[in-house]
């Protein structure tokens, strides 16, 4: 068995009151080119999901 490793980037800013805390983010698998951008934090664990299965597809 075969454990996905990802290197997940999160970036926070601040866009005034309305946003205070938007959050940018990106996912790459190690040692692959790919990557995928998310903009929300709930996000996140659905792209590590669907990334996971596309992978496990691929194996």
């Amino acid at each position: 068995m075969l454990i996905d490793t990802y290197i997940v980037r999160l970036y926070r800013r601040e866009v005034g009151e309305s946003a205070p805390n938007e959050v940018l983010g990106v996912v790459e698998i190690a040692g692959q080119e790919m990557k995928r951008y998310f903009t929300r934090l709930d996000e996140l664990p659905v792209l590590l999901s669907k990334l996971s299965l596309n992978e496990n597809k691929n194996n």
